[in-house]
């Protein structure tokens, strides 16, 4: 788990946000029997995104509703991620990363 939690350190570290789904992705398929026990045991609900971007989300929302919209990736994405386990990953990192990106309408630039 200290290998996820690196994953994204440096834009973290530089307040930087580069949107790259494809390597949470890619951990996640290389990791697959990991975090399939992670949600199996409900490790999932002490995670806790960190550093939601603020900045995209006032853009691709007009700067309303911030902690609603928060809240819905946080919650979206991990049940994305639990849909793909629980499927053992048959769709590629990069097709899950589109995915993300389709759900906001191609406005994340860099995925």
């Amino acid at each position: 788990m200290s290998e996820f939690a690196e994953l994204y350190q440096y834009e973290v570290n530089e307040k930087y946000n580069s949107n790259d789904f494809l390597k949470l992705f890619r951990h996640i398929s290389e990791n697959r029997i990991l975090y399939k026990i992670y949600f199996k045991l409900n490790l999932n609900l002490k995670v806790n995104i960190v550093e939601y971007d603020s900045d995209l989300a006032k853009k691709l929302f007009n700067n309303e509703y911030l902690d609603y919209h928060s809240e819905f990736f946080r919650s979206g994405i991990t049940a994305i991620i639990r849909k793909w386990l629980g499927n053992d990953c048959d769709l590629s990192p990069e097709t899950m990363s589109h995915i993300i990106a389709s759900e906001y309408q191609n406005k994340i630039t860099r995925i």
